[in-house]
């Protein structure tokens, strides 16, 4: 492993919090594969997310300092997606509304 860089290999993943528990997928084009290891700590996933989703953000910028243009409705189409039910519904198997305490005891 001397001279490898994390991620360059297998052997060396880079250890993501938000794959489950020794997971290994890889990820990016072809001639730059970079390889991931799961390990499944919720508690740091959601304290490496937590910046994406602030939701005291009052301008355009849904992703914390991302522009997000406005969209004009009179020209576009709306196509909504219920996937967050989903997954705690088929997933975790919780169903009805969204509790984020009850959410995160599951997940982890």
């Amino acid at each position: 492993l001397l001279g490898q860089h994390q991620g360059e290999s297998a052997d060396s993943p880079i250890l993501d919090p938000c794959l489950p528990a020794d997971l290994q997928d890889e990820v990016g084009p072809q001639d730059q594969r970079v390889h991931l290891r799961g390990t499944g700590d919720f508690d740091r996933c959601r304290l490496l997310l937590q910046p994406f989703l602030n939701r005291t953000n009052d301008t355009n910028t849904s992703l914390n300092g991302v522009y997000q243009p406005p969209i004009d409705f009179t020209n576009s189409q709306f196509y909504g997606f219920s996937e967050f039910y989903y997954c705690t519904e088929d997933v975790l198997r919780m169903g009805g509304d969204y509790n984020s305490t009850k959410y995160s005891n599951a997940a982890k």
